[in-house]
Order: structure tokens, then sequence, then C-alpha cells
């Protein structure tokens, strides 16, 4: 793939509604103009028919669950590799209420840079889920906030066992607020839990805790989590997410991940003013991850 230093991330979850306005004759071509020009090297789905022929996207790969054939990820093969994970996801559910793992896709990611020469250069693992997994729970009787709460301790566990950050991205029926609200207890409680656990091995080493606190950084920012909101340039502020006239996915990461804020694609800008009003509306939702800088080749001397 040669070197990249942002890896681009891209969920069209929110613009579903959007898609329902063109015509099955249309779609493919808006497809391609937007792959075309935005170029995402990760791209969130939602899984339903309205996709189906996204999945012929020249250059991309589709990641499906082995029992299913719902398409909720698509991937550019030359820059990334997604694969099953190598562990039993049934054992990190445990007493999590509402939370079904056959519903989610959970693959391992690894980036690599092929010049000039092979090498990793980011992982990470990667949750998200068909368009209606969630839509079955509602606020009325408090199940939505369990079953979100459950989703962000499932992936706090799997960045636990794994060693490595994870990304959440897939449609939420949920104002950032409440899902803010959700993942800063859950964080707080996660990084409690972590330094209680590791205090009596760093205490032996003459540890006081606000040193293991930052000396542990990198791994208490693997199961710390913040949601990445989405702004707007024409507006001040940020905007809501599911608003009525103003739609935009969000996405929940692990700090050590730094995923920047998240931004609404410019449809304009990218296929032009021929577009119909409601894809104005419902637009993509993008983002990045910084990758490492590439090592020098030579190092003095």
């Amino acid at each position: 793939m040669g070197y990249k230093d942002k890896l681009s991330i891209v969920s069209f979850n929110s613009q579903r509604k959007g898609l329902q306005s063109l015509s099955g004759t249309d779609r493919p071509s808006y497809y391609r103009e937007l792959f075309e020009n935005v170029q995402p090297d990760v791209c969130f789905l939602p899984g339903d028919d309205e996709y189906k022929s996204m999945v012929a996207v020249t250059g991309y790969k589709q990641y499906l669950k082995p029992e299913s054939d719902d398409t909720v990820l698509l991937y550019d093969s030359n820059t990334v590799e997604m694969k099953q994970p190598q562990l039993s996801l049934e054992t990190l559910t445990g007493d999590l209420p509402l939370l079904d793992v056959q519903q989610l896709v959970v693959p391992d990611v690894t980036v690599s840079s092929l010049e000039p020469y092979t090498r990793v250069v980011k992982e990470f693992n990667l949750i998200s889920w068909r368009f209606d997994y969630l839509q079955r729970f509602n606020s009325f009787d408090g199940s939505q906030n369990r079953a979100v709460q459950s989703l962000v301790t499932f992936s706090q566990r799997l960045s636990d066992i794994t060693r490595k950050p994870v990304l959440i991205g897939g449609e939420l029926n949920m104002s950032f607020s409440e899902l803010e609200n959700i993942v800063k207890e859950l964080s707080k409680n996660g990084h409690q839990e972590y330094l209680d656990g590791v205090q009596p091995f760093t205490s032996a080493m003459g540890y006081t805790r606000p040193i293991s606190n930052t000396a542990l950084r990198d791994q208490r920012h693997l199961f710390m989590m913040d949601v990445i909101k989405c702004s707007h340039s024409g507006l001040n502020g940020i905007v809501k997410t599911w608003d009525s006239t103003m739609v935009a996915d969000c996405f929940i990461a692990s700090k050590q991940l730094q995923l920047a804020e998240a931004k609404l694609v410019d449809i304009e800008k990218v296929i032009g003013r021929k577009v119909c009003v409601p894809l104005t509306t419902y637009r993509p939702t993008q983002t990045h991850i910084d990758i490492p800088v590439r090592p020098p080749r030579h190092h003095g001397g």
C-alpha cells in the first residue's frame, strides 16, 4: 500500500434512510463516486438490503460472519487485513445481560506497510453489528442502556484479553449525552478496578499509586474509552446524533487508539449538487486513526 500516516474510517449507518430515496440503478454510481473520492480504508455498513450492491465496490473486501451473509464491514484489502479472532467470544460475555455475540462482527484488524518492506504498523479490535440488533431494545424499560453497557463492557474485556485497543461503530438509537455518560462511567470503573488489581504487584516494586497510574498509562488506555462525536463545519458546536434534521454517526474507541474527531462527509463537494436532498441530510461520517511514523532507514553513524 505504500506508507500512510492516517487510516480513514467511514460509517454509512445513519445514511441508510437517505439511500432509500435512491433507485436501485442510481445507487451503484453513487457508491462508486463516493468511494473514489473519499477512499475509506474501513467502512461501517448497516447490513441491510439497501447496501447489497456496495459489496461490489472495486478494491474492497467484505467481512462476513461465518453464519451470516449480511455485509456490515468493507475494507481496502491493500491497506487492511481482517481476520476471525483467535478466542471464543462467548467466554467474555459472563454476566452481561442482553448481549448476543452472535449478532456482532468482531474482526481482528491488522494494518501493514508494504514499502520499503512489509511490517505491521497498527493492530486493533473492531466491533460492529447489523443495524437492527440494538433496535429491539428501548429506553422506556431501561433495556437500551443495559444493552449498550454490556456492549461496552464486552469491548473492555476484549481489550484486556488481547492487549489491543478497540474501535466500536454501528447504528445506535441513543443520544450522545446518554452514550457519553455510560462510557465515562464504565471507563472510570474499569480504571479503578485495573489499578486495584495491579497495586499489590506495583507496591512490591516500590511504586506509589500515582506513579503506577502514570507508568501504566498505555495499558489503562486500552479499556478506557471515548465517545467520538461528529462535528459539522457549517455549524457551531456538536451535531446531535439522530437529530431529525441532521443525522450523524458516532464512534466509541479506546483512548489508546486516539481516534480523531468525526466529521460529516461534504456530499456536494464529493458528488456535486446533483445529489438528492435526503442525502444531504443523511450523510456518511468520517474519522481517522493516526499511524505511527515510519522509523528512519538509518540511525546515524
